[in-house]
């Protein structure tokens, strides 16, 4: 049986159709004025959908853009409602798709929530670590001696869905799928500034729910100018990704 997120695809991109339909069919000077009228409308969507539409939808949308600003976007609203910020033309093509959305058979979606830990920390810091549970985890991590906090992410993501969140130095990008009872797939976790932007690791990972695994641990050359991050690299000088993963 084909993973639900395929259906979800093939809804989406039918959807897309008419957004190049429309889009297309405008002037070119008419898009710059179409941009300058943006609008933010919210669409109730099928339940378990909002997720991937968003993902989606955002990536065709830089697609149709090229190197220009962005014509439009759409984010998540509390209680999992979807809002489009961008010009009428495409808020009539997204009600199009959504309406379409709401009349196909439902289908289930897979979805899990995603935690990592970016630390230094001293080299035996898994020994201590490696069998606590998820629900201690967090607490466990941050009283360990000489382990310094350097970035907290967690995200909530779908099965076969790309998707990805960016902290203050750090991002993360998981591209899960279920496989039995674990998650299995491709994990990007990098540096975004100055001081980290060369760190980072990308692996194939197969995660157990309730499970905290350690992925990776590499020295750091820091020279940036914080003086919290220059002490405890004084204490233990690898830097270290933790995850954890939760299925929803």
């Amino acid at each position: 049986m084909k993973d639900s997120h395929f259906y979800v695809l093939i809804l989406v991109l039918a959807g897309m159709g008419l957004f190049a339909l429309v889009f297309n069919r405008q002037d070119p000077t008419a898009n710059i004025n179409e941009a300058s009228k943006t609008e933010l409308q919210v669409y109730q969507v099928p339940s378990g959908m909002a997720h991937q539409i968003r993902v989606h939808m955002n990536r065709h949308f830089r697609s149709i853009s090229g190197d220009g600003a962005q014509i439009a976007r759409v984010e998540i609203m509390p209680g999992g409602n979807l809002t489009l910020i961008g010009p009428d033309h495409l808020q009539r093509g997204f009600a199009e798709m959504i309406k379409r959305l709401a009349s196909a058979e439902p289908v289930a979606v897979e979805n899990y929530v995603l935690s990592c830990w970016v630390v230094i920390a001293p080299a035996d810091l898994w020994a201590s670590l490696a069998s606590v549970s998820s629900a201690d985890f967090d607490q466990q991590l941050r009283a360990q001696d000489g382990v310094y906090l350097l970035e907290y992410l967690h995200i909530t993501g779908s099965a076969g869905t790309l998707t990805d969140i960016s902290g203050n130095r750090f991002n993360m990008s998981p591209d899960f799928a279920r496989n039995g009872s674990q998650w299995e797939g491709e994990l990007t976790i990098r540096g975004v500034d100055r001081d980290f932007g060369a760190t980072g690791v990308r692996t194939q990972i197969a995660l157990t729910p309730g499970k905290p695994a350690l992925i990776a641990g590499t020295t750091l050359t820091y020279k940036g100018d914080d003086q919290e991050i220059r002490e405890a690299l004084n204490v233990g000088s690898q830097i270290y990704y933790l995850v954890s993963v939760e299925t929803m």
